[in-house]
C-alpha cells in the first residue's frame, strides 16, 4: 500500500483545523471520493473540533505547542486504489514564524520533503490577514518607527499575507519532489470562508479572488513550473453560525455531512460538492484525473 503524506500550510486563522474535521466527516461516507477504512488510532482531537462546529461554532486556534497528525487508510471511489494517508496539523504560528525567520525547523523541512502534495490555506476576511502595502501606507508606517506604540510598531513590522503565501511556495520548491518523472507535484490552494464573499466576487472564482487580493502570489504560482496548482473555494458549513442565528438553527438541524461545500472553477464551469475529500484526492492523484 502506498503511503501518501499531504502537508497543510497556512497561517493563523486560515481554516486548516476546521477543514480537517470536515474532511474526516466526508471520509466516513462510502460515497466520497476517498473513504476511510477503519478509524485512526487517535481521533480525539478531530472529534473535539467537530464538537465545536456541531454546537454552532468553529474550532479555537490550534495550541501553538501541539502537533497532531491524522493518519488513516483510504480507498478511492472505485476501490481500485488504496493508500495510507498522513496529514500533519500544526499551528499557523509555525508557518508565520518560519516566514519571519526565513526558515523552517529541520523536522518540518523533513516533513515537506516526504510530502506527496500540499494544501495552502488562506481565509477570506480574516482579522489576521495583512494587506499588501501601498506607498501612502508604507510611509505612514515607517514614520511610526521608534514612537513607542507597540501595537502599531508590530503592524509596521508584519509581513503581508501575500508574501507569506509566496514563501510557502518557496519552502515547497526546496523540499517537495515528485516521485514520478511523469507527474508534477500538486498543490491545492484553498480559499476558506468563501461564504463571506458577495455574490459578484464569488462568481468570479477563487483564482480571480487571489489575483485581486494577492497579485504577487498569483504571479508566483504562474511561475512555479515544477508544480501543478488547483484553486478551491471552501466553506466548512456554508455560512457563519457565529453571527447568523437563523443559519445556526439550520446548521444544528442538518446532517453535517451535507453542509458546506468545496468548489472549483475551470474556465466558466463550476464543480461543486459537499465531499471534502476532493481537493486531497486531486492532490495525491487519487481522483482519477489526468496529470500534466
Amino acid at each position: 500500500m502506498t503511503t501518501r503524506r499531504v502537508v497543510l500550510i497556512g497561517g493563523p486563522d486560515s481554516g486548516k483545523t476546521n477543514f480537517i474535521a470536515r474532511f474526516w466527516v466526508s471520509a466516513l461516507q462510502p460515497s466520497s471520493m476517498l473513504a476511510a477504512s477503519g478509524s485512526p488510532d487517535d481521533i480525539r482531537y478531530v472529534e473535539e473540533i467537530l464538537a465545536h462546529i456541531l454546537q454552532g461554532g468553529f474550532a479555537p486556534r490550534t495550541d501553538t505547542t501541539s502537533e497532531h497528525a491524522l493518519e488513516l487508510e483510504l480507498s478511492s471511489e472505485n476501490d481500485e486504489d488504496f493508500a495510507s494517508l498522513i496529514i500533519p496539523d500544526v499551528s499557523g504560528e509555525l508557518w508565520h514564524d518560519a516566514v519571519q525567520l526565513g526558515e523552517l525547523p529541520q523536522t518540518w523541512m523533513n516533513q515537506l520533503s516526504e510530502a506527496t502534495g500540499a494544501l495552502i490555506f488562506v481565509r477570506v476576511q480574516s482579522d489576521v490577514n495583512v494587506s499588501r502595502l501601498d506607498w501612502v501606507t508604507s510611509s505612514e508606517l515607517m514614520a511610526l518607527q521608534g514612537d513607542g506604540n507597540d501595537e502599531e510598531q508590530e503592524k509596521a513590522n508584519e509581513v503581508s499575507t501575500q508574501v507569506n503565501l509566496c514563501e510557502y511556495v518557496r519552502f515547497l520548491e526546496h523540499t517537495m519532489r515528485s516521485a514520478s518523472v511523469e507527474r508534477k507535484c500538486r498543490i491545492a490552494v484553498l480559499v476558506t470562508a468563501w461564504d463571506l464573499l458577495d455574490p459578484v466576487t464569488a462568481a468570479q472564482g477563487p483564482f480571480a479572488y487571489i489575483e485581486k487580493e494577492y497579485p504577487l502570489f498569483a504571479g508566483r504560482v504562474q511561475d512555479a513550473d515544477e508544480f501543478e496548482f488547483a484553486f478551491y473555494a471552501v466553506s466548512v458549513t456554508g455560512g457563519d453560525p457565529v453571527v447568523d442565528e437563523e443559519f445556526k438553527d439550520t446548521l444544528l438541524n442538518s446532517d453535517f455531512e451535507t453542509v458546506g461545500y468545496v468548489k472549483r472553477k475551470i474556465g466558466e464551469a463550476w464543480s461543486e460538492s459537499t465531499d471534502f475529500t476532493t481537493a486531497i484526492a486531486w492532490t495525491i492523484g487519487m481522483d482519477g484525473s489526468e496529470t500534466k
